[in-house]
């Protein structure tokens, strides 16, 4: 194939860049595809050669690590491509298969063969030195006995005392020398031994992996009893073996492991008197000495290195056989053929668990005693690593254990005063994850620096955690989710008027099933991960996981009859059927109860959560704005509109007076702004209790209700209330003084610092300036009046309680004028009024001004066409066209109480006494539309300034009066504007109530307005 040819040739690129063959000869090339041959079919080849063709990187985990690395280089070596020949090319094609046929495989098979290729080599090795060490060991003893022979004739001729000591000591070390020659040829046994159980292993694992290939190989067959039962066998073998230090020697080398050679190393030396013999003697005895101690370090040295082959290969034959059996007994139940009954798998497999941590323990202790190993120095940073580990350790618990105040101090600083309120918002939203997922951060965190620390300092068995702390992490993560969703589902927040015992009962049923199961979840899964670790896939994992299910069950039986108080509350509230509610009550107190209530508490919290969101839903601001707008559609192409402007001759005096804009609302009507409210009475509290300055600056659209937020406020105080408000066109110092001076003092004529010294000589009061967008004019030099009126309020509040309103787009506009010119202590944004608040507002005015209550009726997206209809008309429609009439009013009035005042007069019509109510008329959006864009500025302008005369129009806009006339007389065949007389003969325009709304919406749709953090 093509594809295949470009990879093949692109690999060659590769092994040149890296060094994996470079232009070898054709005799290497050839050895090294039969090298390959051999490894895949699992014939003779030690890893020394398979290291010889491979890269050591490529016998090693993090394979395709390596690769992605090296494929860097090859962009760099295309040009050694043309340097092969066509012949060499094909052997390196074909040894190139051979190379990707290794990297196909998976990790687990790659092991698989290195172990075969290692026990191969085991076997061939240990062979080989056998059958040396046992030649050698033979030879040795004929030697040293045919020395002993030689010895004792001397010994026996010789009368000089001198000389039968020092033939004594050389008998000695010949008979040592023998001792030693045994042990060479028990190490030579214990290698043969080795070799033996390797080759025999090496035939029963081929003989199972190929009958585990066979699909007639299946549970209940001979054979598969066999090969279970053979496994079975060795595996407690082994397990025996490797019990102790002791029993593992001893069924290597035998009992004479413990054996001391009986031997003392002599000082033995010449003296002046010796002769020629008793020196040649000395000298044999040193000499002697010297071999010795040779051969002692050499077999001690050669038992260390097969002992160290012993434990390698153990470990390897350990796991090689937890493997097998593990997929014997994956097989068994998978088959369903496993016997409940046997206990003897359950003790094998504890056994094993007993005997593999013993076999760790002491192989790790016999590497660390072995003089013959290199031991690893205790290095700094090793120390380092231990101090780490430490700090990291007592921090992950003292963050566990101070997780309140840790939370505490997370809270305050979130809700930081001077934080903007957006992000306020967004900081708290992040802190309740926090909260809820605070256990998840910190051992994610902390969790994995620790064992990565444990890693560093020799503690290779913590990679064993790695696992087991994703399993916990992923518990934790869950848990917090579910204690997270659970106040979103009950809807906590907005439980309104349902008891707070119902809320609890709901959350902890909720969080009942979703928590029994994580931490059923995390029991068995963390035993699974223990155990699939060390004994891979096992009956004793198997048993347990249906044991707990068992415990699972009964405790699940016992938590909901020990709550039972919180079930029977929800399954009551979420049974409907009669009969269920008998069912119910036949099972109070009975011990089948806890069934019934997980069925019907269960089932019902589910209920009782989707009607409760239900009904947040469908009383979302979005929900209810779509619905006011369909209604609205629908009943303008059905109804006949009201008169577009209001008549004051429409209505009754008393009843014109109430519903005017500016006529005070009286306790009766006023309806509370609890955010508002809330803020002026924390400053109050704190100016009183702890005379701290307070400069109060309340935001929002015209006709919002920041005057009666102020006036509720002020009238509920014991302290004297000094009120002024700036008019239209109040944007001279002078003038601004003029109106302090005669409002707060009844003198006009006043100048700053006479006010500030009068203001300065009262006793601390309220001081309440209202309208500050009429001192703002948008040009150069218009901000002066505005800086003015706020320093008036900086000095004034070093004695005074100061409250200032201001329209939104005004303080948008002048706080990016002045540099510095936000020094009130909060700005608070007054929101519309939410629809029940606008309804309440507008009712109570209407049942203060007349007896009679308005007829909604009218309103009805569907005509009564029967009688039926009709009677369930009179009983429902007025109530149904009440709610849809106050909702459309307040989604198109976005709950400005000032326009709604005025919507409600455009919609009312009046025959008698009687009062019916139809939908209000809007303006055409094409109007706007049709207008340029200088006309729109001059509107923009009117809602920024909040009315302006001709003069400073033309300011603002920079041109001439004559070209304000032009664009004012473009709006009034619309009725857009209207001129109104101030004060001291001033006039200035405004935009008519029945267009503030369309123009402010419109305006701020092609950005001609900006409302600033209001939003």
């Amino acid at each position: 194939m093509k594809w295949l040819r470009v990879l093949l040739h692109l690999y060659v690129l590769l092994c040149l860049a890296t060094g994996v063959f470079a232009q070898d000869a054709d005799g290497d090339l050839e050895r090294q595809i039969e090298v390959l041959k051999n490894f895949y079919e699992k014939q003779l080849v030690g890893t020394d050669a398979l290291k010889s063709v491979l890269p050591e990187s490529w016998l090693q985990e993090g394979l395709d690590r390596d690769l992605a690395r090296q494929q860097m280089e090859v962009e760099r070596t295309k040009l050694q491509a043309s340097q092969l020949d066509a012949a060499s090319m094909e052997r390196h094609e074909r040894l190139l298969e051979l190379k990707l046929r290794w990297l196909y495989f998976k990790a687990d098979e790659r092991q698989s063969l290195l172990n075969e290729a290692r026990t191969r080599q085991l076997v061939q090795e240990n062979q080989s030195e056998a059958s040396q060490n046992l030649a050698r060991a033979h030879r040795e003893v004929e030697e040293s006995v045919a020395q002993q022979k030689s010895v004792d004739k001397a010994l026996a001729d010789t009368h000089d005392e001198r000389e039968k000591r020092l033939l004594s000591i050389l008998l000695e070390m010949e008979k040592n020398l023998e001792w030693i020659a045994q042990q060479r040829a028990v190490v030579a046994k214990a290698q043969s031994s080795l070799s033996d159980a390797a080759q025999q292993w090496l035939q029963t694992k081929t003989a199972i992996e190929n009958a585990l290939e066979d699909e007639n190989f299946l549970p209940g067959t001979q054979n598969f009893s066999a090969y279970r039962t053979s496994l079975a066998e060795r595996l407690q073998t082994s397990n025996d073996w490797v019990r102790s230090q002791e029993s593992f020697i001893r069924a290597i080398f035998g009992s004479e492991y413990q054996v001391e050679w009986p031997y003392a190393l002599l000082s033995v030396q010449l003296r002046d008197g010796d002769s020629e013999a008793l020196r040649a003697l000395v000298d044999a005895i040193q000499q002697k000495r010297v071999v010795l101690h040779t051969e002692q370090d050499q077999v001690q040295r050669q038992r260390a290195e097969l002992i160290t082959q012993w434990i390698d290969w153990q470990r390897q034959y350990r796991q090689q056989l937890i493997t097998l059996r593990s997929e014997l007994i994956s097989e068994v139940i998978n088959s369903s053929t496993y016997a409940l009954n046997s206990t003897l798998p359950l003790k094998l497999e504890l056994s094993t668990l007993s005997a593999g941590s013993a076999f760790y323990l002491w192989r790790e202790d016999f590497k660390r005693s072995n003089q013959y190993r290199s031991r690893k120095a205790f290095t700094f940073n090793m120390l380092n690593d231990f101090v780490k580990g430490l700090l990291v350790t007592a921090f992950l618990v003292w963050l566990l254990y101070r997780r309140k105040n840790v939370l505490n101090r997370l809270q305050t600083w979130l809700r930081a005063p001077s934080l903007p309120l957006k992000w306020r918002r967004v900081t708290m939203a992040v802190y309740d994850l926090c909260h809820y997922l605070y256990v998840f951060v910190i051992v994610i965190i902390l969790g994995h620096l620790l064992i990565s620390l444990m890693v560093q300092s020799g503690f290779q068995a913590a990679n064993l955690l790695s696992p087991l702390l994703n399993h916990v992490l992923i518990f934790f993560l869950l848990f917090g989710f579910v204690n997270f969703l659970s106040p979103l589902l009950s809807q906590r927040s907005y439980r309104q008027k349902r008891a707070l015992e119902e809320v609890q009962a709901m959350e902890k049923i909720f969080e009942f099933f979703p928590k029994v199961y994580l931490y059923y979840w995390l029991i068995s899964g963390s035993v699974s991960l223990l155990l699939l670790q060390v004994l891979q896939r096992n009956l004793l994992d198997f048993y347990f996981a249906n044991v707990l299910v068992l415990l699972f069950f009964s405790g699940l039986f016992i938590a909901v009859w020990w709550d039972r108080k919180n079930w029977r509350l929800i399954n009551n509230i979420a049974s409907q059927s009669a009969l269920w509610k008998r069912i119910t009550e036949k099972a109070q107190g009975k011990f089948w109860e806890p069934a019934v209530l997980v069925v019907g508490g269960g089932l019902g919290v589910y209920r009782v959560a989707w009607r409760v969101l239900s009904e947040r839903f469908i009383e979302h601001e979005l929900t209810r704005r779509f619905q006011a707008m369909v209604s609205r559609a629908l009943l303008e192409r059905q109804y006949r509109r009201s008169a577009a402007r209001v008549n004051p001759g429409w209505f009754p005096e008393k009843y014109w007076r109430a519903f005017h804009f500016q006529t005070p609302a009286v306790d009766d009507w006023y309806v509370s702004r609890e955010e508002s409210e809330q803020i002026l009475e924390n400053f109050y509290r704190a100016w009183q209790e702890e005379e701290e300055f307070a400069r109060i600056l309340l935001c929002g659209d015209r006709g919002i209700g920041k005057s009666e937020i102020i006036a509720k406020f002020a009238r509920s105080r014991d302290v004297p209330v000094l009120h002024t408000q700036l008019l239209a066109g109040d944007q001279d110092v002078a003038e601004v003084c003029a109106r302090f001076g005669l409002d707060l003092f009844n003198d006009a004529n006043l100048n700053a610092a006479e006010l500030i010294e009068k203001l300065t000589a009262l006793p601390p009061q309220i001081l309440c300036i209202e309208n500050l967008e009429n001192c703002m004019l948008r040009r150069v030099g218009g901000f002066d009046t505005f800086a003015f009126v706020n320093d008036f309020i900086l000095e004034a509040s070093t004695r005074h309680f100061c409250l200032a309103t201001c329209t939104s787009h005004a303080w948008s506009i002048t706080r990016r004028a002045l540099v510095g010119i936000d020094n009130f202590s909060e700005t608070p944004f007054v929101k519309g009024m939410t629809e029940k608040q606008l309804k309440a507002m507008l009712l109570n005015r209407h049942r203060s001004s007349t007896e009679h209550s308005p007829d909604f009726s009218h309103l009805n997206l569907t005509e009564n066409k029967t009688y039926f209809d009709r009677h369930l008309a009179d009983k429902e429609s007025n109530n149904k066209g009440e709610e849809l009439y106050f909702r459309i009013l307040w989604d198109y009035t976005r709950g400005n109480p000032r326009q709604a005042l005025y919507y409600w007069k455009a919609s009312l019509n009046w025959k008698g006494d009687h009062s019916s109510v139809r939908l209000f008329e809007v303006p055409e959006q094409k109007v706007l539309e049709n207008l340029p864009d200088n006309t729109l500025m001059l509107l923009a302008a009117l809602i920024e300034h909040n009315g302006l005369d001709e003069q400073s129009l033309a300011q603002v806009m920079n041109v001439s009066t004559t070209n304000i006339r032009r664009r004012i007389e473009e709006l009034r065949p619309y009725g857009i504007v209207y001129l109104q007389s101030v004060d001291q003969g001033k006039n200035a325009w405004h935009i008519e109530s029945f267009w503030t709304r369309a123009v402010e919406g419109y305006l701020e749709k092609r950005q001609f307005l900006f409302r600033g953090e209001s939003q």
